[in-house]
């Protein structure tokens, strides 16, 4: 299958994160305005009768990949990069304590760096090489900085106060205030007229975001018409108010690294397992409160008064790694059925999984 990658411009705060689940749902919906509703029952029919005929990744940074979820630090591991890089006194082996935490919690790792490692990933090894020097602990990317800033560093060095001038802040979340209005005396309601929602804006020179896509299904005119339909729309929460405007600025057949020798796959999206996928493995967890888009966001739409809310379902966190004892597949995952009081409403749930070699 082709693996395209979509390049967005985001031009506008952006309330509903990146799943690869919502974006298929904007896709759904384009396909029906664009295409009309038989041609998209008709591509629905076939994730049931065939091989998925497209597979989403979620959307990243540009040139970065979520950062993988592997096998714990064992205690010899932690003991050992700690007393290397930090010293055996008490107060060094906080410092490292502080450091190795910080650097758990990083959301991102640059598809270089991937590449580099040759798809053989694990914890020790990539903190290693931030102790060496080689990367930056900012989201695992090539090193930009000198020696000197490098033990400035306020990731490595938790006394520092230095802040980093290398690396720009890809986004930053903020909190709206927003009211609620009395429709009867035109004013806030009280109690609780007064409420906040977390916005995420982006850096004019960072506001890059790539979505990776398998299928033969569609060909690349397709996809720049469904894509753009969706940018230009916007995506997620309010993009009836200017909401998640996106332009697209590019499409492009892509090649993404896996080493052959691969015993294992990173999901590059959340997703639910099918039941005879692989299980061993780590992952993070998140929970999902899906909604239905386009025509069916509103409540008591049709004779049915459809809710627009899912049910909640738990999802594996893209990063999530697992082990393969057979051959490996170009997908995983299965829609997900039962999420809704309307039957023919399922959930998107697959997995657009890149190769690794697991310890």
């Amino acid at each position: 299958m082709n693996v395209y990658k979509i390049i967005y411009q985001i031009k506008s705060p952006v309330i509903t994160p990146f799943h690869a689940d919502t974006v298929f749902g904007h896709f759904c919906w384009a396909i029906k305005y664009i295409k009309g509703e038989g041609y998209l029952i008709d591509f629905l029919k076939l994730y049931d009768i065939q091989s998925p005929p497209l597979i989403l990744s979620n959307g990243f940074p540009a040139n970065f990949l979520p950062k993988p979820v592997l096998r714990p630090l064992s205690i010899s591991e932690n003991k050992k990069l700690i007393e290397n890089y930090f010293g055996l006194e008490k107060k060094n082996k906080v410092k490292g304590l502080t450091f190795l935490k910080r650097l758990k919690s990083q959301a991102y790792m640059s598809t270089a760096i991937f590449k580099e490692l040759e798809g053989q990933l694990s914890y020790f090894r990539l903190y290693e090489k931030v102790l060496d020097g080689e990367y930056c602990p900012v989201w695992f990317r090539e090193r930009v900085c000198s020696e000197r800033e490098m033990e400035k560093c306020p990731l490595i060095n938790p006394e520092s106060f230095s802040g980093c001038n290398k690396i720009k802040k890809y986004q930053e979340d903020d909190l709206v205030f927003h009211n609620t209005i009395n429709r009867l005396t035109g004013r806030v309601k009280e109690p609780g007229g007064l409420f906040t929602e977390s916005e995420t804006y982006y850096q004019e020179k960072e506001n890059k975001i790539e979505i990776y896509v398998l299928t033969n299904y569609f060909s690349i005119e397709d996809l720049q018409n469904f894509f753009s339909f969706i940018g230009e729309n916007g995506f997620g929460k309010d993009k009836s108010i200017g909401k998640g405007y996106m332009k697209l600025e590019d499409i492009q057949q892509d090649t993404l690294y896996e080493p052959q020798d691969s015993n294992g796959f990173m999901s590059l999206s959340s997703f639910i397992p099918a039941e005879d996928d692989p299980v061993d493995g780590f992952y993070d967890i998140l929970t999902k409160y899906g909604k239905l888009g386009g025509n069916y966001a509103k409540s008591g739409i049709g004779e049915e008064g459809l809710n627009p809310f899912k049910k909640p379902l738990l999802m594996f966190k893209a990063g999530s790694t697992f082990r393969i004892n057979q051959q490996s597949k170009n997908y995983y995952g299965r829609l997900i059925p039962l999420v809704h009081s309307n039957p023919q409403i399922r959930h998107y749930g697959y997995v657009f999984p890149l190769k690794i070699k697991l310890e």
